[in-house]
């Protein structure tokens, strides 16, 4: 009877266990996650930006070339 009452101990710990586990996974899991978006929100802004200064450029070279042809 006392090793029934060890492994029925035995057993409930190992499924807290189990479960602390399972709520730390879900915990990196969610951080990753987290993560991984905000590194593609930051690629998305990056690339707008650079989108941008593309086209400031080229509109700066138009306007340079525009005015060294009108003096």
């Amino acid at each position: 009877m006392e090793h029934q009452e060890e492994s029925k101990i035995e057993s409930r710990r190992t499924q807290l266990a189990c479960r602390k586990m399972q709520t730390q996974i879900r915990r990196v899991a969610k951080t990753c996650w987290e993560f991984t978006t905000r590194m593609e929100e930051a690629e998305t802004r990056i690339s707008h930006l650079e989108d941008d200064v593309g086209s400031q450029r080229m509109t700066r070279e138009i306007m340079e070339k525009q005015l060294e042809d009108t003096q």
